[in-house]
């Protein structure tokens, strides 16, 4: 029989190596000491796009291709797909002693029905669980959640795959903490080639941070800090120098923190012209470093991670802030040109929508380039993750039906409905350039200061262009209100398409009724309506099971940017 198999479900970058990073490193760990070491990769994102190209299985039963084309027009489940992909390839994988699979939030059900596919067709070798899911889990209820397993790999797997290869493991829980020594150069073993244009990199395993929201933070005791011996990295630049590479993305959850980071970026800069992309903490910027990405502004991009600038919300994902090392850090990294974005974090429980634009708004007056922001995840063994901290936020989680990742879908401070409005704030991030320009308040604006980055406006058709409003008002009070109801109550959403907001003598007209704002109200229906089509054939139709009240809502930041959103009002 072969070693090992190495099995990950990936969602690869493009211009980025077919290999992940991390598989690499195990590889090269395992083949290191004088074993053989294979890997499959599942592309789940090429497999949703190829779904009907593939060879089904029913059973051991191999389908024709029209019964097949027939069965993925009903049956478009993403687990039934990757397990097919993989049945297929059964014979190969029955060859090898050891097969290891990446368990993470978007694989535990391919994983768990793929293994159980293994037993029920006598595979004779070991199957591995590893990665994030595996660790976070505790002890005791591993062989519940994940019963068709005969190892489960805790942390880092380099040296527990090494050990276990030369039969040195007894226990079906492996624990093993690596060292530098561990860790071997996946680009110095050949084990990733250098012929694409970006590649992924590290200088340390590990995290000094302690986040909540982030899987390998919430692990208190697994993610010590371990440093990649610089003569190693030194020598992998060398090599990654004379190929034909131009662009390095450092892995590391925080780069500018540790022994070495100064003088790697230093080496990188001054003897190579790749552009380096890293994450960076704004409080750990100094001017030496500062200085270094300002030289070579042109090639240096970082990644910051904000998420929040109100002190609740900070505490309840655990991340604290230090907002003026943060305010201060923004200007230099503008001053010096640097290229940067930021990152944050939206359906925090305790937030609110006007609490969410007041992050954004300060990173706009701050100038910051580029936001991102994404849904808070309840990282498994996360403080929020627990049964009564959900209880007592009144956390609902929405599942997406593809990837199978979960996110935080409304809580005790916002609705399902005020989650969708932020989702579209979101996007409007990626989508408005027009954020990021250099606004000034107007002068004659009548205004109410709500927080310390909003003010409520008074009179906004005497300050504002009213294509610019309307625009606004349409994409983010008219359309969203416009899903909720269909959403809500079909009678009612029939009737109120009916009766839009469009103005009978023109666009400006329509602001009339800007003050004050607008609003809708759909109320609970009693009883359900009920379609009778004949001969006995009847169908109930969706309506309100409680009483909405959607409000109009329009803010002017200090940022000079305009932003609508809906207040929403839900009870019995």
């Amino acid at each position: 029989m072969y070693d090992i198999l190495l099995i990950s479900f990936d969602v690869p970058r493009f211009e980025y190596p077919s290999i992940s990073y991390p598989l690499a490193s195990m590889i090269a760990s395992i083949e290191n000491k004088g074993f053989k070491a294979s890997y499959f990769s599942i592309d789940v994102k090429q497999v949703l796009q190829d779904k009907g190209k593939t060879p089904y299985f029913q059973g051991n039963e191999r389908l024709d291709y029209e019964t097949f084309r027939k069965k993925m027009d009903t049956d478009n489940d993403l687990s039934t797909i990757v397990t097919n992909r993989l049945f297929s390839n059964l014979d190969y994988f029955k060859k090898f002693k050891f097969i290891a699979m990446s368990v993470t939030r978007w694989s535990i059900e391919h994983c768990n029905y793929f293994s159980k596919i293994l037993k029920d067709n006598n595979y004779r070798g070991k199957i591995v669980f590893g990665s994030y899911e595996i660790t976070a889990c505790n002890d005791k209820d591993l062989e519940i959640e994940f019963p068709y397993a005969d190892f489960y790999i805790k942390g880092y797997s380099e040296k527990a795959y090494v050990k276990l290869l030369n039969g040195e493991i007894d226990n079906r829980i492996i624990d093993e903490k690596i060292e530098d020594e561990d860790l071997i150069s996946p680009y110095l073993s050949g084990i990733i080639p250098l012929h694409t244009r970006k590649i992924y990199w590290e200088t340390k395993r590990g995290c000094q941070f302690r986040c909540d929201f982030c899987e390998w933070g919430a692990l208190k005791d697994k993610n010590a800090v371990v440093q990649i011996n610089i003569s190693r990295l030194k020598k992998e630049i060398d090599l990654i120098r004379d190929s034909n590479v131009e662009e390095l993305n450092i892995l590391d959850g925080t780069f500018n923190v540790g022994e070495h980071y100064l003088e790697i970026l230093r080496y990188i800069l001054e003897t190579t012209n790749l552009n380096v992309t890293f994450q960076a903490r704004f409080e750990c910027l100094t001017d030496e470093f500062l200085s270094l990405c300002g030289k070579y502004n042109q090639r240096v991009h970082l990644e910051f991670g904000l998420q929040t600038i109100h002190q609740e919300e900070m505490q309840t994902i655990g991340r604290k802030n230090n907002l003026e090392k943060v305010k201060s850090a923004l200007e230099k990294l503008n001053e010096k040109s640097i290229d940067y974005e930021t990152s944050i974090i939206y359906a925090i429980p305790g937030q609110t929508m006007e609490s969410f634009i007041d992050t954004i708004d300060f990173l706009l007056y701050y100038k910051c380039p580029k936001i991102c922001a994404y849904p808070l995840q309840l990282a498994r063994n996360s403080k929020l993750s627990s049964e009564e901290q959900q209880k007592k936020w009144k956390i609902k989680l929405r599942t997406d039906s593809q990837t199978k990742v979960s996110s935080v879908d409304s809580s005790i401070s916002f609705s399902a409905e005020t989650r969708r409005d932020m989702d579209l704030l979101a996007e409007r991030l990626v989508t408005d350039n027009d954020l990021y320009k250099t606004h000034t308040l107007p002068k004659n604006l009548i205004k109410e200061r709500q927080t310390d980055y909003l003010y409520k406006i008074k009179n906004p058709t005497e300050c504002y262009d009213k294509k610019l409003l309307y625009r606004l008002i349409e994409e983010y009070f008219e359309s969203p209100t416009n899903d909720d109801f269909f959403d809500i109550d079909f009678i009612a959403s029939c009737a109120h398409n009916g009766k839009k907001l469009i103005p009978s003598k023109g666009k400006e007209d329509y602001f009339i009724r800007l003050e004050p704002y607008f609003s809708y109200k759909l109320e609970k229906v009693k009883e359900p309506h009920i379609i009778e089509y004949g001969n006995g054939v009847k169908q109930t139709i969706r309506r309100a099971q409680h009483n909405y009240k959607f409000f109009c809502e329009l803010r002017v930041g200090i940022s000079g940017n305009l932003y609508v959103y809906r207040r929403v009002e839900i009870d019995d």
